[in-house]
């Protein structure tokens, strides 16, 4: 019942200035495989990406010296898509040790912003800072890339964190 293609698109455009220009591509309504039947049933939205063909040593070749850079385009039509704000993280970040200030408990997020889902409720704990990123182009509200222990958590605003 989906009207719109356009993350479909924006996919296809980008394997497409890779090179997966061959076999007719374009994003195509069908009714007549077994696992899009089968979302369809479950009222699951849902999608078939082929990026090759396993009986062509041509598209394997081409998918084994691409992986990344497939996997890249993908995700990157996925953010395109549906409009999603990219993360920037400050690259080579040498790590640091903050504890929880400001707050009895804290919610730990998937993304650096307020619009992410809460993950994780911690409280007044050591954690380790190992990444940044902003919730807003003027660069005002700073969030930091937490992990406790070997826990990877997620994102806190850094008026939280204090070092130790």
């Amino acid at each position: 019942t989906e009207e719109g293609i356009s993350v479909e698109e924006k996919i296809l455009d980008n394997l497409i200035k890779l090179g997966l220009t061959k076999w007719g591509s374009g994003v195509y309504r069908r009714d007549d495989l077994l696992v899009q039947n089968k979302c369809k049933e479950a009222k699951v939205s849902h999608g078939l990406l082929e990026v090759f063909f396993i009986s062509n040593k041509e598209d394997v070749a081409f998918y084994q010296s691409h992986k990344k850079e497939i996997g890249q385009a993908i995700a990157d039509g996925i953010i395109d898509g549906f409009g999603i704000r990219k993360i920037e993280i400050v690259d080579e970040y040498s790590s640091w040790i903050g504890s929880v200030a400001n707050a009895e408990k804290l919610n730990v997020r998937v993304g650096p912003g307020m619009k992410y889902s809460i993950v994780s409720v911690i409280g007044q704990i050591n954690v380790e800072i190992f990444g940044e990123a902003y919730e807003d182009i003027e660069k005002t509200k700073k969030w930091y890339n937490i992990k406790v222990g070997d826990n990877v958590l997620g994102w806190v605003y850094s008026k939280y964190i204090k070092m130790i």
